[in-house]
C-alpha cells in the first residue's frame, strides 16, 4: 500500500511538472507590509509618550507569469504600492478597558511600480504544492506630494496643536531590490495560488517627514526619512495558462 502511494505521488508530480514548460499565466496579487522610517534630524530626546511607528502599507498588482520550465519562471507586472509615516502619543485610559488609547497621525502616499522577478521553483509534492524562492528589482515612480496633518486638542476654550506632521515626497523614480520566499499550489485546471513573504530594500530616500508635538509644556521636533524598505505578506492568484497547463 505504501509503495502504491509513492508511485501515485511520483506520477502526479511528473504529470504536473511536464506541463509547466512554456506557459504564460495572468494573475493578481494583493499584500500588506510594514514600511520602515528612520530618524534623520531634530531632537534626539523624545517624550516617553511619543511613538514613531512602522507604517502599515497596502499593495495591489496585475502580474504576468511565464513558466520557462519546471524549475524557473519570470514575472513582471504593474501595481500600486503605498509608503508613509506613522506617529502616535499615548493617552490616559481606564483600567477597566485594557485597550490603550492613542492620538495618532498617519501620512501615506502612493507609488507606481513595475516589478521584474525571477523565481526558482522546487519540485512539486504529491499534493502539487511546492516552495519558491525569488529575487528581482522594482522600478518605482513617485509623484511630488506635500502633505500636512495635525491633531489638535481643546482645553479651556482654546485650541492648540498637539501633534503635527509635514511630509514631502519627491517627484522621482527609484529602484528597489526584492526577495521572495513562499509556497504555491498548482490546481488541476492549471491555476496557481501563491502565498509569500516579500522583503523590499530601498537604497535612497523617497520621502521625508517632520513631526512637532507639545507635551508637559515642552515642545519637541523630530525628522524622519523613508527609503521604501519594507517586509510584508503577499497573496497571488494566477489564471490557467493560455495553452492549457492542465494536470491530467
Amino acid at each position: 500500500m505504501k509503495n502504491s502511494m509513492i508511485v501515485v505521488c511520483v506520477f502526479a508530480a511528473i504529470s504536473a511538472t511536464a506541463q509547466e514548460t512554456d506557459r504564460l499565466r495572468l494573475g493578481m496579487q494583493l499584500g500588506t507590509s510594514s514600511n520602515y522610517a528612520r530618524m534623520s534630524g531634530g531632537m534626539e530626546h523624545a517624550n516617553g509618550r511619543f511613538r514613531q511607528n512602522d507604517f502599515g502599507a497596502a499593495n495591489i498588482n496585475i502580474i504576468a507569469r511565464y513558466d520557462v520550465n519546471s524549475h524557473w519562471m519570470l514575472e513582471s507586472g504593474l501595481g500600486i504600492n503605498t509608503f508613509g509615516f506613522s506617529y502616535s502619543i499615548s493617552e490616559d485610559y481606564s483600567l477597566r478597558n485594557s485597550r490603550e488609547k492613542l492620538a495618532s497621525l498617519q501620512t501615506d502616499f502612493a507609488a507606481l511600480e513595475m516589478p521584474v522577478d525571477i523565481f526558482y521553483k522546487f519540485r512539486l509534492n504529491c499534493r502539487n504544492v511546492r516552495a519558491v524562492l525569488g529575487m528581482g528589482v522594482a522600478p518605482t515612480f513617485i509623484g511630488a506630494q506635500h502633505i500636512e496633518k495635525d491633531f489638535s486638542v481643546t482645553s479651556e476654550g482654546t485650541s492648540g496643536n498637539y501633534l503635527k506632521s509635514y511630509t514631502v515626497a519627491g517627484d522621482n523614480s527609484v529602484m528597489f531590490l526584492r526577495y521572495h520566499v513562499g509556497i504555491e499550489k498548482l490546481f488541476r485546471n492549471g491555476s496557481v495560488f501563491r502565498a509569500s513573504i516579500l522583503i523590499n530594500i530601498g537604497f535612497s530616500d523617497i520621502a521625508r517627514s517632520a513631526v512637532d508635538y507639545t507635551l508637559d509644556n515642552e515642545n519637541y521636533s523630530h525628522s524622519f526619512t523613508n527609503s521604501g524598505s519594507a517586509a510584508g505578506f503577499r497573496l497571488a492568484w494566477f489564471l490557467p495558462g493560455s495553452t492549457g497547463a492542465v494536470i491530467r
